[in-house]
C-alpha cells in the first residue's frame, strides 16, 4: 500500500462546484478559489458587513475567487457583482461551499 505524505503547505488554489438557486431550478458554476489559512479567513470574514470600512459580499468573494467555469461571461469583479445582484442566494452558497471545501475537504465515496 502506497502512503502519501501529508503536506503542510496546501496548494494555492482549489476548485469546487457551487449550486446556485434560480427561478428555473439550479445553476452550477465551478469556482477556482484561493486557499486562505485560518487567520486570513477569519480576518476576511470579520471585514464583511455594513459600514464605512466594511467589505461587500462581492469585494470579499473577489479575494477568494480567481476564476469560474460554466458561466457565459468571463470572471471579473463586475460580473461577480452582477451574479450576486441577480441571484440573491449566490453569495451565501458561494461562501458556504468555500467553507465546506476548506474545512471538510474532499470526501471519499
Amino acid at each position: 500500500m502506497r502512503r502519501i505524505m501529508f503536506v503542510l503547505q496546501p496548494k494555492p488554489t482549489f476548485q469546487a462546484q457551487v449550486t446556485i438557486p434560480t427561478t428555473e431550478g439550479e445553476g452550477k458554476i465551478t469556482f477556482e478559489f484561493k486557499h486562505k489559512g485560518r487567520k486570513q479567513l477569519l480576518e476576511l470574514l470579520n471585514s464583511i458587513g455594513d459600514g464605512e470600512d466594511r467589505k461587500t459580499d462581492a469585494e470579499a468573494l473577489s479575494e477568494l475567487i480567481t476564476d469560474w467555469h460554466g458561466v457565459d461571461e468571463k470572471f471579473s469583479k463586475e460580473n461577480l457583482e452582477f451574479l450576486i445582484d441577480n441571484y440573491p442566494a449566490a453569495a451565501k452558497v458561494i461562501f458556504d461551499t468555500y467553507n465546506k471545501a476548506l474545512f471538510e475537504g474532499r470526501q471519499k465515496n
